[in-house]
């Protein structure tokens, strides 16, 4: 009995794990203005116009409510972005609650 209730209480948790990871923003995704947003598993992003060598701002984000991230960069006021989906190569997301949005996965050179 007792193996029962670790083995469901195992994969219940790793399921879990699994699902809650897969809705964070980890890596590089390109914005619909050509913008590359890195973003890394310690809450630091970086934000890089295509073309440039260098990222022009930082800033941090957070995963609040499940689903959504709070993006703060230095060029602007702090962000809430909810997602709406994700898979290996593109993340919808919403802004502002109606402005729906496709961002591209792409290469973190």
């Amino acid at each position: 009995m007792l193996n029962k209730w670790l083995f469901t209480t195992l994969f219940l948790v790793l399921v879990m794990t699994a699902c809650s990871e897969r809705l964070r923003p980890i890596g590089c995704w390109e914005d619909q203005f050509q913008a590359v947003y890195k973003f890394k598993p310690q809450g630091v992003v970086t934000k890089k116009i295509k073309g440039e060598l260098r990222p022009r701002y930082r800033g941090n984000w957070e995963m609040v409510d499940g689903n959504r991230f709070v993006l703060e960069l230095s060029d602007q006021a702090p962000e809430k972005y909810t997602i709406v989906s994700v898979s290996k190569n593109q993340m919808t997301i919403k802004f502002d609650g109606d402005r729906e949005f496709t961002w591209s996965k792409t290469s973190c050179l």
